[in-house]
């Protein structure tokens, strides 16, 4: 699946994300690290931040720039998400 490329400031990975699951079970993220990545791809991040599949598609394709493009490490969090989703999202 081709996924625009995000475009990442200088020293931030994707483990800067924070991704976790809340007592709740909703997925939080560092916002501060979300609009950093959203004003150097040039993404409206707080249309990003206020809709939740969007958001997920701005994760799943920062992971599998993460995973692919900079060798980086499998985030279980990431992964989870991966596997709830569906079939559709699953990344090599």
């Amino acid at each position: 699946m081709n996924r625009p490329r995000m475009i990442l400031p200088d020293h931030v990975t994707f483990p800067d994300l924070k991704l976790d699951f809340a007592a709740d079970g909703t997925v939080t993220v560092d916002a501060s690290v979300v609009r950093a990545v959203c004003e150097e791809s040039e993404i409206d991040a707080d249309a990003l931040l206020a809709d939740e599949e969007q958001l997920a598609a701005f994760i799943f394709a920062w992971y599998e720039q993460h995973l692919e493009e900079e060798d980086g490490e499998r985030d279980p969090v990431a992964d989870q998400l991966l596997l709830e989703a569906g079939p559709s999202r699953t990344l090599s």
